[in-house]
């Protein structure tokens, strides 16, 4: 099984990104506006992003990671085969319904830059950039300047 994990967070909003990992909590962080965190740790290269793919890595409940940015559910992310996927929604059933491969870099394995974006359509949004170099992360940002690490 192919590990992604991710390695900081860049929350270029102006307001407080909430980060839920419902299968490693203590992964989870809230970011400060116009910050970012490192999910680094001794044991690890970061946070793991979870397998939610069924019948062998079933209940959605506890495999998944939230992005809510002020009591705004942005995204559900999880692993599925080859990808990585969001959605903003769940069905009654409280699985997800119509998902997506998130956007930059959605292919399995790896180190990645998770960022939180304003978009004017959406409110906010996601995309996942490579760990290093950080460029695409630093474009997120008006003017291209990269958020202090907390």
């Amino acid at each position: 099984m192919t590990i992604t994990e991710i390695t900081s967070i860049f929350n270029t909003t102006d307001d407080v990104v909430q980060f839920i990992n419902t299968e490693t909590p203590s992964d989870s962080k809230k970011i400060p506006a116009q910050s970012a965190v490192s999910l680094k740790t001794a044991q690890t290269a970061g946070a793991f992003i979870p397998w939610y793919d069924p019948p062998v890595f079933g209940g959605f409940s506890r495999r998944h990671m939230k992005i809510v940015v002020v009591d705004l559910l942005v995204a559900y992310l999880w692993q599925r085969g080859d990808y990585i996927y969001w959605c903003n929604t769940l069905g009654s059933d409280n699985l997800p319904g119509k998902a997506f491969r998130v956007p930059g870099i959605a292919t399995i394995g790896g180190g990645r830059v998770l960022v939180v974006r304003y978009e004017p359509e959406s409110k906010y949004g996601i995309f996942f950039a490579e760990s290093a170099p950080l460029q695409q992360a630093e474009a997120a940002r008006p003017g291209g300047i990269l958020p202090r690490i907390l």
